[in-house]
């Protein structure tokens, strides 16, 4: 399962982010990571939430990024949801990319029973049919 919060820089994606990746600590059976360039999160988020920075990586594109987050599946066998805060921010592309970032994340999450949640900064107006599917209210 996707779902995607979208809004204008300071319209509170981020904190109902960091409280959604907190308490799913205590309700997933496997474990949580969380997925944002910097660490500004690291005294927000609970001790036991994987918090990748992947601002000390080299991702230039969604595509790249997605081999990222499959790296990060492979790594840890019992992922049960990934948090990503800011994706074009991450991986920099347009809405028709990101689209094609979703069908991958799709079926990431149907063959490896993983949930993604996911913010995107921006009008909502903006997305594409395809990325509001899986929109949230916030």
């Amino acid at each position: 399962m996707i779902k995607i919060m979208m809004g204008e820089k300071g319209s509170g994606k981020t904190k109902v982010l960091i409280d959604m990746v907190n308490s799913a600590v205590t309700t997933e059976k496997g474990k949580v990571v969380c997925i944002n360039k910097g660490n500004r999160f690291m005294y927000d988020l609970d001790h036991a939430v994987r918090l990748v920075d992947t601002a000390q990586f080299n991702i230039k594109n969604l595509d790249i990024f997605l081999g990222f987050i499959e790296g990060i599946i492979s790594q840890d066998y019992d992922v049960t949801h990934i948090f990503i805060d800011s994706v074009l921010k991450i991986a920099p592309g347009s809405m028709e990319e990101a689209e094609k970032f979703l069908a991958g994340l799709e079926q990431i999450s149907s063959e490896f029973d993983i949930n993604f949640t996911l913010t995107i900064s921006g009008s909502a107006d903006s997305a594409t049919e395809g990325v509001k599917k899986y929109f949230i209210a916030y």
